[in-house]
């Protein structure tokens, strides 16, 4: 596979897990009350900004070869982080809704399952 096609996949994954997250976060925030609301609804429009961002190192097409070349290493930093942090995410929020739902567990019962 060559780079230029490795590096669209990555970006196409990339924007997918953004959007996967800022739906999550702000799905939880809409049925939440008081400041767990807020806090839900700041993550989610807290990843769309970061999302912007990385689409702005992604999009080369009038930049300089010197800045072309900064993006580059800016970005293959940045998708490392991007991806275990979304990969874990994806992961570990069903998992754990699976847990509270099966289970039953109540806040008390959690605090007892981590001590």
């Amino acid at each position: 596979m060559s780079p230029e096609k490795r590096h669209a996949i990555q970006v196409h994954y990339v924007k997918l897990s953004f959007w996967f997250a800022w739906f999550i976060f702000t799905l939880f925030g809409l049925f939440k009350e008081g400041f767990s609301f807020i806090v839900l609804l700041a993550m989610g429009w807290g990843i769309m900004l970061i999302y912007y961002e990385t689409i702005k190192l992604t999009d080369t097409k009038n930049d300089t070869e010197i800045l072309k070349k900064r993006k580059k290493a800016m970005w293959e930093s940045s998708i490392v982080i991007a991806y275990l942090t979304f990969r874990v995410l994806i992961v570990v929020i069903p998992v754990v809704i699976l847990l509270v739902y099966i289970l039953g567990i109540t806040k008390w019962s959690f605090v007892y399952l981590f001590r």
